[in-house]
């Protein structure tokens, strides 16, 4: 990627949404540029810890990080469990 790229990438939101067998809802949005702070800075992303119905977000952490410093856009992780959990981790294209 350019310099060029590079800032227009940064602009782009990165969003998990999590609608979950059981009712619970999880939105977040941010800008790449700040998950790309907060993977410098901590090393981690804005996931969810632990567990929601069988997933476990830790073990996806590090592929989702190298697709966001790869520059990758659209839908980086989408899960359809069996109980009706929808998990979706994309970056706006």
């Amino acid at each position: 990627m350019d310099d060029k790229q590079i800032i227009l990438y940064g602009k782009k939101m990165f969003r998990i949404t999590v609608d979950s067998a059981d009712g619970d809802k999880i939105n977040i949005q941010l800008p790449v540029a700040a998950v790309k702070r907060l993977l410098e800075n901590s090393g981690k992303l804005p996931i969810p810890d632990g567990n929601l119905n069988g997933i476990q977000f830790e073990e996806i952490m590090s592929a989702v990080a190298e697709c966001i410093n790869e520059g990758m856009e659209g839908d980086i992780v989408s899960i359809d469990a069996a109980d009706g959990t929808k998990v979706r981790v994309f970056v706006d294209k």
